[in-house]
């Protein structure tokens, strides 16, 4: 394992004054922000969605695996790839399990969230997807309320404090506070689904100055949840919840995570470091694993050229547990050197890193261009990366004879048609993964690391309709496309032959504003799959055996319907409304667990000025 004394010696390089190449600092928003202005009626949908997947169906190219059930693990592919491949942020911190490696989309505070982006550049994983907190900038005290009940007795509360002062021992400088709690509880559809705990807190303490500003973080999760192996009951006796069983009734997942981030950051130079502990539990196997590590980012603009270095590493140790051998370590360290040239009509990005991990050296690239031509946005990217890292094991429900990480060659492009109110943007994309590891399940609960050989086609349409500003019709649909062929026999149709997603909705306000309305029908269509299971032990989703179900084509329908009144803002969604009912018996994405049907969920939020 490299000498993390080189690596800081490198930061502390990076670090010394530059006079030719300043960036002015960005004094408002920081790795972890809060803006006030972004609180309004189109980002309050955001507490009504599970998790942040919910989001992202819209996004070309991808496919999320979804229990629509809170607090449960869903997650998201992209461009063919497996969930694994896609490496999770809160602000820099890696938000993946330090037991399994899976994102946990679940422990994000998604109320409290700005729209996560999907940026590919991230260190440690194929692709990334980065998530911040919204800002407050108030000169008074800001408090937000959110509220959620609904069926199978959910009820979910989030409540949120800040202040700030313009002065601190008389120096000119603005410190804002920051307190956040949430808990949720639900009974679950199904017999051993039940959350019989969530518990979250949020503290955030920021001083800012002219040229600088200091931040800090801390993020406690705790969580305790049913976790059956799968719904029994042949065809459509699954659906009935009257009858139907499950498998492993009693088994729970228990989890309790604290993260804690220190952000400087000042007009040349963003450093961070955090310090994350967790500990996992399933039937009589659990580990605790603790993680320490750091980011320093830098930019540096010559004429039309942008240079930004970035450096990432972290250590990570097992102390104790049965899940994992005791004292084992992991460690990553990635480097990266990337270059935005402005071009007349648009511009060229080139970014090339290397990757250590834990011991294995490997290079990763990226090149992309993107222009703005009249109405026209065309844009390619092509990327190399090395293959995700997997875990060594589950005490004996996981098994990793050891595999290597392989690599993944991608090429995407599209181009946007705008057209007034309307944009159109046809894609394709092409994945290449050579012995990358992924997991298949043997037996139930019983799952062993496979590599994994194949070729991803794919191709869709994005449409999307925009409203006016308060009031109007708007649409959105993605329809995609994919074709994967396998060398291997690990899988035969792991991610449907096409998708579709879309929502149609309109806006309208009242009374000069007072009132607002917003009314949307969304859905998904999918075809007849394999698709993948739930690994219950460990939360991850796997290539599924023989013993389950395929998975039929289908689709779900849900309706929103949102009011605001001055500042609050009230929300109705009726999920999967025609599951149930005489025109479909069921549904599912996740092999052996039935989508919820005809989900109905109230809630309610309020940002207050006090």
């Amino acid at each position: 394992m490299p000498s993390f004394r080189a690596v800081l010696l490198c930061l502390v390089g990076l670090s010394a004054p530059v006079v030719h190449a300043q960036i002015q600092a960005d004094t408002v928003r920081s790795f972890m922000s809060f803006r006030a202005v972004e609180d309004t009626l189109n980002r309050a949908v955001l507490t009504a969605h599970h998790d942040i997947t919910s989001s992202l169906t819209q996004i070309p190219g991808s496919f999320v695996y979804d229990f629509n059930t809170f607090a449960w693990p869903s997650a998201w592919s992209i461009h063919g790839l497996g969930p694994q491949s896609v490496q999770l942020y809160f602000g820099a911190i890696p938000f993946d399990d330090l037991l399994t490696g899976r994102s946990r989309y679940d422990l994000l505070p998604t109320a409290l969230l700005r729209s996560a982006e999907v940026n590919p550049g991230l260190p440690g994983g194929v692709t990334g997807i980065q998530t911040e907190l919204r800002t407050v900038d108030t000169s008074q005290p800001h408090t937000q309320l959110h509220y959620q009940a609904g069926s199978h007795k959910l009820q979910r509360v989030t409540a949120l404090h800040a202040q700030q002062r313009s002065r601190l021992f008389d120096q000119q400088g603005r410190l804002q506070g920051l307190f956040a709690y949430g808990g949720a509880s639900d009974a679950g559809d199904y017999p051993g689904s039940r959350l019989q705990r969530q518990r979250q807190l949020l503290l955030r303490s920021r001083y800012q100055r002219t040229a600088w500003s200091l931040e800090l973080v801390y993020l406690h999760n705790q969580r305790r949840i049913g976790a059956h192996s799968g719904v029994l009951g042949a065809e459509d006796t699954r659906y009935n919840r009257l009858i139907a069983g499950v498998i492993g009734e009693r088994q729970t997942r228990r989890t309790v995570r604290n993260d804690v981030l220190a952000t400087f950051k000042t007009q040349i130079l963003t450093a961070s470091m955090y310090l994350t502990t967790q500990s996992g539990r399933y039937a009589s196997v659990g580990a605790s694993a603790r993680r320490f590590g750091g980011s320093l980012l830098r930019d540096f603009k010559f004429d039309r050229n942008r240079l930004r270095v970035r450096v990432d590493a972290f250590t990570q140790r097992i102390p104790a547990g049965s899940a994992l051998p005791e004292g084992h370590q992991a460690s990553l360290i990635e480097f990266q050197l990337g270059d935005s040239l402005q071009l007349p009509s648009g511009y060229l990005l080139a970014q090339a890193g290397l990757r250590n991990h834990t011991g294995d050296w490997s290079p990763r690239g990226r090149l992309q261009w993107g222009a703005s031509i009249s109405a026209l946005d065309p844009y390619v990217e092509v990327s190399y990366s090395e293959g995700p890292a997997v875990m060594p094991g589950w005490g004996d429900y996981l098994v990793n004879k050891g595999t290597g990480a392989g690599r993944v060659l991608q090429a995407h492009t599209g181009i946007g048609l705008r057209m007034g109110r309307l944009t159109l943007m046809p894609y394709g994309f092409v994945s290449d993964a050579q012995d990358v590891p992924d997991y298949r399940e043997i037996t139930i609960d019983s799952v062993q690391v496979v590599q994994d050989t194949y070729t991803a086609l794919g191709a869709g349409i994005r449409l999307d309709l925009a409203a006016e500003p308060d009031r109007g019709v708007y649409a959105a649909v993605n329809a995609g496309f994919i074709e994967t062929g396998r060398t291997s026999d690990n899988a035969k149709r792991i991610l449907p032959q096409w998708a579709l997603s879309g929502q149609l909705g309109f806006r309208m306000a009242l009374f000069t504003g007072d009132l607002r309305l917003n009314v949307s029908v969304r859905g998904r269509s999918w075809s007849a799959m394999t698709s993948r299971t739930l690994h219950a032990p460990t939360g991850l989703l796997v290539i599924p055996s023989q013993e389950r179900s395929p998975i039929p084509a289908s689709y779900t329908l849900d309706l929103a319907v949102e009011g605001g009144i001055r500042t609050a803002t009230v929300y109705v969604l009726y999920e999967n409304m025609t599951s149930g009912t005489g025109l479909m018996t069921g549904n599912e994405l996740v092999a052996d667990y039935p989508l919820p049907a005809g989900q109905l969920r109230f809630g309610v939020y309020w940002p207050i000025n006090n």
